[in-house]
């Protein structure tokens, strides 16, 4: 009996373990796909249904890309499996927007919308990280060349191996660029936000 009982709580236990550390990994997952969805929603007049079918969609968009990082691809293979996450999700976003907030959603960025984006992107970090101006300057100057050259990339690369190829090399210049941007500290905190 005493051994039941021992085994018992002893599953309990482990149990209680594995719940909190799924917990610690939601409310990242959370925090994350409610940022996304009511940035969605103020700027598509989204209703409280569709805030909330997009939000699940984050959710699980979140959830893939997560499991991806984790899968032990090789980062050409992680290149295409991206592309099959923004896909699916593009496909969600289609099915939850009525035709004219898709319309809008899908239409191509404009350069001053790029350069918007970049702009809240690099206040966003700022906040964050506690950055300087001069950082929060140099950041969007970076988000801004490094996201015109992923768009003439888009363009330019000869067939999907050229273009992930292409996009890796872009991510590592862009890391490196942001370490000398950054210090340690703040480097650190970069890499453990999603910006």
């Amino acid at each position: 009996m005493k051994a039941k009982l021992f085994s018992l709580v002893v599953i309990l236990v482990m149990l209680a373990c594995v719940k909190g550390f799924a917990q610690d990994g939601d409310d990242k997952v959370v925090g994350r796909a409610t940022e996304k969805a009511e940035s969605m929603k103020a700027q598509f007049s989204l209703t409280d249904a569709q805030y909330k079918s997009l939000y699940d969609l984050f959710v699980s968009t979140i959830q893939k890309e997560n499991a991806l990082w984790v899968s032990g691809k090789s980062r050409l293979e992680m290149e295409e499996a991206k592309d099959v996450i923004h896909s699916d999700f593009v496909s969600g976003v289609k099915t939850i927007f009525t035709a004219e907030q898709y319309a809008k959603f899908d239409a191509p960025q404009t350069e001053d919308g790029m350069k918007e984006g970049a702009k809240w992107r690099a206040i966003k970090m700022q906040k964050k990280l506690g950055l300087s101006e001069e950082q929060r300057a140099s950041l969007y100057d970076l988000i801004v060349s490094t996201t015109q050259q992923q768009n003439a990339l888009k363009t330019s690369a000869k067939d999907k191996t050229a273009l992930y190829e292409g996009r890796i090399k872009l991510d590592d210049e862009y890391y490196a660029k942001v370490k000398t941007i950054l210090t340690e500290e703040q480097f650190a905190k970069f890499n453990s936000n999603d910006f």
